[in-house]
């Protein structure tokens, strides 16, 4: 299956939003590399007593990405399809990932179905969707190399404000809230999903970057500006140069 491009957030809008109807969720927003990974072959070796399916990763703008094997040894157990999800390194910002010291405990969160089987779910709305992956979580013998992210319904500004504060006091990034009727729209920034992050200063140096990659007709043209701050910390940031 051709690599499909991830749904992307958008800013908190200056009206408030109407949450008392209950038609919001809030995902924790996880500092990690946004990964579209891809069982073939799952749900057929399952059928046959073989659990074992190939497992196909790509990173936000189609770059395939490989995966340690303690990942991708669960997810080949899981029933063919897409998934969308987040690498993360417990307890580190988005460069812990890349850190080889870290690699036997990076975990990927599952928080969205794009295709189960032979059934596209990208149209089914939010609900649906997450309804499928806990039934599938359900079936899957629990492991910390792959989980799922938890959800939660939110009716108020004061839940939301508590959430955060939980996310924040472990280190955490933020919140997204999902409208819990919207279709996954592939490669669409959508007002259906609203990102919280913590406003954060920082003096940062940038010692270099990396040529781009990808090309203008794969929209996947990027270059990385590498950056560290005063204690030493590596990140990297990504940007398009696909825009003419």
């Amino acid at each position: 299956m051709p690599f499909m491009s991830p749904m992307l957030a958008s800013p908190m809008p200056k009206v408030a939003l109407d949450l008392a109807d209950g038609a919001w969720a809030a995902e924790e927003k996880f500092d990690g590399h946004r990964l579209i990974v891809e069982v073939s072959g799952g749900a057929y070796r399952q059928a046959h007593g073989n659990p074992s399916g190939k497992v196909t990763a790509w990173g936000r703008y189609g770059i395939v990405r490989e995966l340690p094997t303690h990942i991708t040894d669960v997810l080949a157990t899981f029933p063919s399809g897409v998934y969308d999800g987040e690498l993360i390194a417990p307890g580190k910002r988005s460069y812990g990932v890349t850190e080889l010291v870290n690699s036997a405990a990076l975990v990927y969160v599952i928080f969205d179905l794009l295709v189960l089987g032979d059934t596209l779910a990208t149209a089914q709305t939010y609900d649906q969707r997450r309804e499928c992956l806990g039934k599938l979580f359900e079936c899957i013998p629990e492991t910390p190399a792959v989980v799922l992210a938890q959800s939660a319904v939110v009716t108020s500004n004061e839940q939301i404000q508590t959430l955060l504060k939980a996310v924040w006091a472990q280190d955490g990034e933020g919140l997204i809230l999902k409208r819990r009727a919207a279709v996954y729209y592939v490669g669409k920034r959508s007002k259906d999903f609203i990102k919280l992050k913590k406003l954060q200063t920082a003096v940062l140096t940038v010692p270099g970057f990396e040529a781009s990659k990808g090309t203008k007709q794969n929209r996947g043209a990027f270059a990385t500006v590498v950056l560290i701050d005063d204690d030493g910390n590596k990140t990297t940031v990504k940007h398009s140069t696909t825009r003419s």
